[in-house]
């Protein structure tokens, strides 16, 4: 059995919640999203995306476009 991975790319965090990367900048910016730095790469840990996602009261601040 592989290990889980325990931080993950912004396009791999996209892609797990079903986002963009632009949207996951986003909630880096709004601190919506905890972020591990490692040299230039920021890395995102998995908890913080379960975290997330079982908050479910985010809102990325995509005023562009209103779903009804």
């Amino acid at each position: 059995m592989p290990n889980p991975k325990i931080l993950v790319s912004k396009a791999e965090a996209a892609e797990m919640l079903s986002l963009s990367v632009r949207v996951i900048e986003k909630l880096i910016r709004r601190r919506q999203l905890e972020v591990v730095q490692v040299g230039r790469r920021v890395l995102i840990p998995t908890k913080s995306l379960a975290a997330f996602a079982a908050r479910g009261d985010a809102d990325p601040g995509n005023t562009s476009r209103q779903v009804n």
